[in-house]
């Protein structure tokens, strides 16, 4: 709905406005439809009707993830409309232009891990209604998971960010470069940091989820404005980091105060070391071109990763057995 509105909106010579208003309605449409989808469902199995009662209360207990999902949006897009509007020493636009390339090609990476960590949510909930210690394993196994696919990526994009950015915007592209290294490591923790939010609604402190977005915002905000009139689109790099960096410290925090100790340094670093080995491969094949130091770093860390035990033995059998259950998590 959201692509055909759209299109025909451009076709007729609508602007932004227009492409608003189409997502706009496509998000009203698909609402409609999944409500009528579900009470013909609820009608045909069960003969059950919505409980408003049930409904209210819900509405009152969603406004933490509300907040918190206000308060992500505000810190992911404070630093570009700052760049746009505060003086440094490099121009407005030149400087938007760079960071928004680098920050949308690190964002990229989220959209690996995203698909899992919204998969485990309905896990970790169920866990939770039996205590604590499922939760914890959970949490755990995945924290590895991540930490396995994003350190790789992470040191390898670090490593190549000038020919990457040249070979996606074009050379006058790759002195953002610098901006993709420095932000490529906030996505890092952007990718773990989501697992530690959705642990923290399963176990009923989103509260204290909103709390930490919400100084990260407001940290982020201070940030940039210390470090973009001296360092431009670099502040704001650096800026990004550093409020990832605070929100993975407290997240940790609070689960380690109600989950009890948790085992995920050992994770980062048998894989930080897998990823730097794979980095050094990267390094030695990239005067053959990066494209060849991409392939050498994909073929070499798999087995970096076994000989490193960034992959456990129990993990493997834990898959297979749910596999052989018929299970998807």
């Amino acid at each position: 709905m959201t692509i055909a509105a759209g299109v025909a909106a451009l076709l007729l010579g609508g602007d932004v406005v227009a492409l608003a208003g189409c997502y706009a309605a496509a998000r009203v449409g698909t609402w409609w439809l999944a409500r009528r989808w579900a009470l013909a469902m609820l009608d045909k199995e069960t003969g059950a009707r919505p409980d408003w009662a049930l409904v209210r209360e819900l509405a009152v207990g969603a406004w933490p993830f509300f907040i918190t999902q206000l308060f992500i949006i505000f810190y992911n897009r404070a630093d570009i409309i700052m760049l746009s509007v505060m003086d440094g020493p490099i121009p407005q636009d030149v400087a938007v232009g760079h960071y928004n390339a680098a920050y949308k090609l690190m964002e990229a990476l989220g959209l690996l891990t995203s698909s899992f960590v919204v998969a485990i949510y309905p896990l970790l909930a169920r866990q939770f209604m039996e205590g604590t210690h499922g939760v914890r394993a959970t949490f755990q196994a995945g924290m590895r998971f991540l930490f396995a696919l994003v350190l790789p990526v992470a040191v390898g994009t670090t490593l190549l960010a000038d020919d990457l950015m040249g070979l996606l915007f074009g050379d006058h592209f790759r002195v953002a470069g610098a901006a993709l290294a420095v932000l490529i490591w906030g996505q890092v923790l952007d990718s773990v940091n989501p697992l530690a939010a959705v642990t923290l609604r399963a176990i009923d402190k989103e509260r204290d989820l909103a709390r930490i977005t919400g100084a990260c915002a407001v940290f982020n905000v201070a940030l940039n404005v210390v470090l973009i009139p001296r360092y431009s689109y670099m502040g704001a790099a650096w800026a990004t980091l550093l409020s990832f960096v605070l929100v993975y410290v407290w997240g940790i925090a609070v689960l380690r105060r109600d989950l009890g100790p948790l085992s995920i340094n050992g994770s980062a670093l048998r894989a930080s070391l897998a990823a730097a080995a794979m980095g050094g491969v990267v390094h030695l094949t990239h005067p053959y071109g990066y494209g060849w130091a991409i392939v050498a770093g994909a073929a070499a860390y798999p087995p970096l990763a076994l000989a490193f035990g960034v992959v456990r033995r129990e993990d493997w059998t834990m898959i297979q057995r749910r596999r052989a259950a018929g299970g998807t998590t």
